[in-house]
């Protein structure tokens, strides 16, 4: 029984020296991420509608326009 909890204990530590510490660029990663929300909010610029049925059984719709400025304006109709 310590034999097998001795060679268990020995193998945890080994695998965890094994282990490499890597150095993140930070400006890089965070310039990606500025990309990638950038590209994300693009893909929302226009005019979207939608619909949904509330519990009382009334149909909702809605309109919303997104602008590149950030501005957006919701119609309920």
């Amino acid at each position: 029984m310590k034999i097998k909890l001795s060679a268990a204990v020995l193998i945890i530590f080994s695998l965890a020296a094994c282990t490499s510490i890597v150095k993140v660029d930070q400006k890089t990663d965070s310039n990606v991420l500025k990309q990638d929300t950038e590209t994300a909010r693009n893909l929302l610029l226009g005019q979207w509608c939608g619909e949904r049925f509330d519990d009382d059984g009334n149909h909702l719709r809605w309109l919303v326009n997104r602008f590149e400025d950030g501005f957006y304006e919701i119609k309920f109709i």
